[in-house]
């Protein structure tokens, strides 16, 4: 094995291997880098194969790798200044709503600002979905370069990444978007990845889901039958994931009675009138439930007209 190692070229392409799991999103760790480390690091290629499985993304030791990288970077050495310049690539690429980033230290200590929402804040004040993921993408485009350093483009070598709970604190407009912009950064990446979330499955496509299920005590994996890419997240909660889009709550069985007395041509009734007033003082008159109440009204009551002067012409 080591002679196979060390016959391999630094032009060769080395594939990536890395695991992300639920710990990601730590806010400490014990360890400290310095540029002493970081250099000796990118000595070897094979050092970006140490601690694939040790969560190295947490938040402040991603803050650390990234100073150091700047301070190099900074120092006149071509090799950092591209390798900053490939880190910030891949988190303003892969992050939705990050740009800009760079080291400020007039406030008297040595801080990463960005763009974010045309706000210029601190990393530290980014939401927590957006600092994990964003130190994540940080150390995975940092082991791609320290693996590929001679590649023109390392963010486009080859490679397998697992992590665990993608949508992990992230805001369910940032789930939808997590996904394409995992694919458009790393473009030869298979990933295998975890996930509750109906807002991620909808931009995947069907054959790369697997549900994992229980049958006679044992797991067994089933990919679905409804095509759940572009599709409406409610439909892919209820259609793949097994749970209903309105909740089981008193409020629902409201709506739900509601509509039964329209559709019964009951809305004249003292208990009709008593339910749309209860569900207006809920929801609002301007809520999109209370807006779908009144258009099948409007619609019954099309229907009962229409039927009323079917009948007064066959009378007549």
């Amino acid at each position: 094995m080591y002679r196979e190692l060390s016959a391999i070229t630094n032009e060769q392409e080395l594939p990536v291997l890395a695991f992300y799991s639920v710990d990601r999103s730590s806010k400490s760790i014990s360890e400290k880098i310095d540029e002493a480390r970081l250099k000796k690091q990118s000595l070897n290629r094979f050092n970006a194969y140490e601690d694939v499985f040790r969560n190295q993304s947490k938040n402040n030791y991603f803050i650390q790798q990234y100073i150091v990288l700047n301070n190099l970077a900074e120092s006149g050495e071509p090799s950092y200044q591209k390798h900053l310049q490939l880190v910030n690539q891949a988190i303003e690429s892969a992050v939705p709503d990050i740009s800009n980033l760079h080291i400020y230290r007039n406030s008297g200590y040595t801080e990463i600002k960005l763009d974010s929402f045309d706000n210029r804040i601190n990393f530290a004040q980014l939401s927590q979905g957006q600092k994990t993921l964003a130190a994540m993408i940080g150390d995975l485009a940092l082991r791609m370069i320290s693996l590929n350093p001679k590649m023109d483009i390392p963010l486009q070598a080859s490679g397998i990444v697992l992590i665990d709970e993608i949508d992990l604190h992230l805001h369910p407009s940032s789930q939808q978007k997590i996904i394409p912009h995992l694919q458009k950064t790393f473009k030869n990446l298979q990933w295998i990845i975890t996930t509750h979330s109906p807002h991620v499955l909808s931009t995947v496509d069907k054959e790369s889901i697997r549900m994992i299920q229980f049958h006679e005590g044992y797991a067994i994996t089933k990919t679905p039958e409804f095509q759940s890419r572009g599709v409406i997240s409610s439909s892919v909660l209820e259609q793949i994931m097994g749970t209903h889009a309105i909740p089981d709550v008193e409020e629902s069985y409201w709506v739900s009675k509601y509509q039964s007395l329209i559709q019964n041509k009951l809305w004249e009734s003292e208990e009709a009138k008593e339910l749309y007033s209860r569900l207006l003082k809920h929801f609002g008159t301007n809520h999109p439930v209370i807006d779908e109440l009144n258009g099948l009204m409007r619609l019954e009551k099309l229907k009962q007209n229409y039927e009323n002067k079917k009948q007064e012409a066959n009378r007549a």
